[in-house]
């Protein structure tokens, strides 16, 4: 199904087996809305108030595509969405948000969210994220489950990596912070990350805020590179049950690397200028 627009082309597509390439989405409430399996490539949606929208519960591939200053979501993937993979993608613009809820088996590999770009897992997602770069922040809520592996995140946003209710885990990644921390833990959320750069930019780089309910397993922040070796340091660093009883959970970060987590090498500029040279 196909409804056109005065500024462009908004679709509908209720069918599986669908393939579009090297399109343009301008300029209408809704960029493109996928509900059966497809393959997606060397997309444009620009200006759309939803740029893309995923309901499919069968196999969606999606890569090598621009979402630019939508006035909503970038990207909204929702139930019953499956196994979705989602690859070399950009969002560049204001409130070009991510956002996927109540998701299964979820792949977001190798993409660039600028600093307005807000990335959020709700609802019980599962999904992995694999070396992305998210100035933005990333939320995981809801009872969701999230891998982040190789991926950089922070330090454009007030928190660069918030949990709430949830399990985050994985290696490799580079948490820059924010403006107001690199990591908080909220509402019984739980994390397994090892082999990671936690830095500190002025507030604190973990933050657990105060719940009266025990979480399911710990807080698990052993063996990253604080950027520091000096555990004295590194515990100023972590607001837990140790600073205020009521935090009730504790930040496990000992033993931890005492030399710098190697940094995966990233193309993610070079992902952006194959954007750029097309407009």
């Amino acid at each position: 199904e196909y409804a056109f627009a005065p500024n462009g082309i908004a679709m509908d597509i209720y069918v599986s087996g669908v393939r579009i390439e090297n399109l343009t989405v301008e300029s209408v409430a809704e960029g493109v809305v996928l509900a059966g399996t497809a393959y997606v490539r060397d997309m444009r949606v620009v200006g759309c108030y939803t740029g893309v929208t995923v309901w499919s519960p069968d196999r969606v591939l999606i890569e090598d595509c621009l979402v630019e200053d939508s006035r909503d979501l970038g990207l909204g993937c929702w139930r019953p969405a499956k196994g979705g993979v989602f690859r070399q993608l950009v969002f560049v613009g204001d409130t070009t948000d991510v956002l996927f809820s109540n998701v299964d088996s979820v792949e977001v590999l190798d993409c660039v969210m600028d600093p307005e770009t807000y990335v959020q897992f709700q609802s019980s997602s599962v999904a992995s994220v694999r070396r992305c770069s998210i100035r933005g922040g990333l939320t995981v809520t809801g009872g969701s489950s999230v891998e982040l592996r190789n991926n950089t995140i922070g330090p454009d946003f007030a928190l660069g990596v918030q949990v709430t209710g949830s399990h985050i885990w994985g290696t490799g990644n580079q948490l820059l912070g924010g403006q107001q921390g690199t990591l908080s833990f909220n509402s019984r959320a739980t994390a397994a990350l090892s082999s990671n750069r936690i830095l500190n930019v002025g507030p604190p780089s973990v933050y657990v805020y105060k719940d009266v309910i025990p979480a399911d397993g710990p807080i698990d922040l052993r063996g990253n590179w604080w950027g520091t070796t000096d555990a004295e340091q590194i515990a100023t660093w972590i607001i837990d049950v140790n600073d205020d009883a009521e935090r009730i959970h504790e930040v496990l970060f000992e033993p931890y690397a005492e030399n710098p987590v190697s940094e995966k090498p990233s193309s993610m500029g070079g992902l952006k200028s194959r954007f750029r040279s097309r407009n």
